[in-house]
């Protein structure tokens, strides 16, 4: 089979490329014939995606990206253009979760949850918007989350991160379909990610024996690494479906990936306010009581 030119490839950064969605969608879309370029905040932490792609046999360029400093963006942005001349896609998937009651939780944690999961992105998107808009087309694809669809009680920023992601990529799908961009919304359940482990912190109080919450988000942690063991999805699944956002000439405005998103997503758009957030209660007191 004829070697595709390098200049005809799709060029593609993808965020947070380090371990699980990002690694894979790396991987996933250099298979379908991209150039990717996969960004991550430590270089110390590249080498499980250069042994999957070795063993995948395929060339990635790996750059680092701090996705909360807007001069590591700006300088990623400039290399990737340098070296291919533009960006086709952008995959915004970086990002980290901070556990903990919103009483539990100082301001400096809530808006350092809404600089990495939010503004972050934000920033990386306009640092490629100028070309996308020169060039009339380009696809951004920004991985938000179940909980940017329902309430997610315990971690109340990581939430409300999500949610401003979904409005923002919403609207500025609609302003700049006029210039041949689309901003597509991947939307994943629980799936094996670093999202739940090394990615997920607690607040600082709760470590403090007498934070009113305290013992409630330890019950929590607990649950959802059981739950995840137990019920998590493979990040392959989501990857596959950012491939596909990503190549598809009218990709849907949004991805949910799971069997617990869809539910979830359903559950919220029938039950009426009241007995939803009966249930969500319920559901809260479940996964926070000392186990049994």
């Amino acid at each position: 089979m004829e070697m595709v030119k390098e200049s005809t490839r799709p060029v593609a950064i993808v965020t947070g490329a380090s371990s699980g969605i990002g690694l894979h969608t790396s991987i996933a879309l250099a298979q379908s014939g991209h150039r990717v370029f996969a960004t991550m905040r430590n270089l110390g932490k590249r080498a499980e995606l250069d042994r999957t792609a070795a063993s995948a046999g395929i060339d990635l360029t790996v750059l680092q990206l701090d996705v909360c400093d807007a001069k590591s963006i700006e300088a990623a942005a400039r290399e990737v253009e340098a070296q291919a001349g533009r960006v086709d896609v952008l995959v915004n998937n970086a990002g980290l979760g901070i556990i903990g009651y919103f009483e539990d939780q100082t301001v400096d944690e809530i808006r350092e949850q809404v600089e990495t999961n939010f503004m972050g992105p934000v920033t990386l998107m306009k640092a490629v918007l100028p070309g996308m808009i020169a060039r009339r087309r380009g696809r951004i694809i920004n991985v938000t989350s179940a909980s940017g669809l329902v309430p997610s009680p315990g971690v109340p920023a990581y939430t409300g991160a999500k949610w401003a992601m979904e409005g923002f990529s919403e609207s500025a799908h609609i302003e700049l379909l006029p210039h041949g961009i689309q901003v597509v919304l991947v939307e994943p359940g629980m799936h094996k990610t670093e999202i739940f482990t090394s990615n997920l912190r607690k607040a600082a109080a709760v470590t403090n024996p007498d934070t009113p919450q305290g013992a409630r988000i330890e019950h929590l942690t607990k649950w959802l690494l059981k739950t995840l063991e137990r019920n998590g999805g493979d990040p392959r699944f989501v990857a596959d479906r950012i491939v596909v956002a990503a190549t598809v000439r009218r990709p849907h405005r949004r991805y949910i990936c799971g069997k617990d998103a869809h539910m979830a997503a359903m559950m919220r758009s029938i039950l009426p306010q009241r007995v939803y957030e009966w249930a969500m209660r319920k559901q809260l007191d479940t996964m926070t009581a000392a186990p049994s």
